[in-house]
């Protein structure tokens, strides 16, 4: 298993961007937590939070008026 640090910074870099951009506060936080997380190298953080986002998108719901 490749551990791609960087592209896991980048992605939670723009997932925290995004998220304070549309409005979904969860998405940002765990944004922040999965970029700080893999410039640390913390594998086992980034597991955490990328379940926790998984959680959270498979309970969205969006509603268009």
């Amino acid at each position: 298993v490749k551990r791609d640090f960087e592209t896991m910074r980048r992605l939670g870099h723009r997932m925290h961007g995004n998220g304070a951009a549309f409005g979904f506060e969860t998405i940002t936080d765990l944004g922040s937590e999965i970029e700080e997380a893999a410039e640390k190298c913390e594998l086992e953080t980034i597991q955490k939070s990328t379940s926790m986002l998984a959680d959270y998108l498979i309970k969205l719901v969006i509603v268009y008026e």
